[in-house]
């Protein structure tokens, strides 16, 4: 095994870490955003988890992937479930696991197209970087 295999390695503790890292902050961060949503509280024009998701991609790379999963479950469904009834219950996890994943599709997305068009350079150091940045940006908000 050559040292560029070890390095790309990630240990299995390390990893679960971090995914329940970016849960933990995307929930906090959704629970921020929901608090400038007018009533009743479920659309909003600031949505900081979509940042803290792309730039959690970016970084860590795409293995933390069930992190954000599972923050916009946490986020969108687990506070608002009810289960009064099981089959409304039913309905309203699996409306919330596709939104859920709608969500996370428009981060892997973001991440894949910055890292294609981007690469490794800082996309604020040059001009024709950011315009690049702001219409991903743009466009990874249609997915979501």
């Amino acid at each position: 095994m050559t040292s560029h295999e070890k390095s790309n390695q990630h240990p299995v503790g390390r990893t679960l870490l971090e995914i329940a890292g970016i849960a933990i902050v995307y929930f906090l961060t959704a629970r921020i955003g929901r608090t400038v949503a007018p009533p009743p509280g479920v659309a909003t024009i600031f949505w900081p988890p979509s940042g803290i998701a792309l730039a959690a991609l970016l970084i860590l790379g795409n293995r933390i992937w069930p992190g954000v999963w599972l923050g916009a479950f946490l986020a969108n469904d687990w506070a608002a479930l009810h289960i009064s009834n099981v089959r409304s219950a039913a309905s309203f996890l699996a409306t919330g696991a596709g939104i859920d994943t709608g969500s996370l599709l428009q981060a892997l997305l973001g991440a894949m197209l910055l890292r294609r068009f981007v690469g490794l350079r800082n996309p604020f150091e040059r001009f024709k970087d950011t315009l690049i940045f702001v219409g991903i940006a743009m466009s990874m908000c249609v997915v979501g």
